[in-house]
């Protein structure tokens, strides 16, 4: 129902995770910016830091943003021009959960009387 296997690694700043789902690999990139004190500013990834981390992946890959601004503008475009899979964490873990409760659903339909009987199980008669 979800990921299996999970294996983290660590690239530069950045961390890849490779994980099975339904027995297909798939390989996500976490990118987060940092926050520089000295300048007081946020430091966003750029296109040429992330183009060379990307590279050196084999295969393709997705990437997972802790945030909306966490790539430079530049950096956006060359994902989007590749076709590269990209989407903040809420969006990532949003489509996770809804994939989640449709199995459940699916589940539930399939062998109501099963779940009938453990809900009255839990909550009583």
């Amino acid at each position: 129902m979800g990921y299996d296997d999970l294996e983290f690694n660590r690239k530069g700043e950045f961390t890849l995770v490779k994980a099975r789902r339904y027995g297909k690999k798939e390989k996500f990139l976490l990118v987060m910016s940092e926050y520089d004190e000295e300048k007081d500013e946020v430091e966003v990834v750029t296109k040429e830091v992330l183009e060379d981390v990307v590279r050196r992946i084999r295969g393709s890959v997705s990437i997972i943003m802790s945030s909306e601004n966490d790539l430079e503008e530049g950096a956006l475009q060359w994902v989007r021009e590749r076709k590269i899979d990209v989407k903040t964490i809420d969006e990532f873990m949003k489509e996770v959960m809804l994939e989640r409760w449709k199995e459940n659903d699916r589940i539930a339909e399939e062998e109501p009387e099963f779940w009938e009987d453990a809900i009255r199980d839990i909550f009583g008669s």
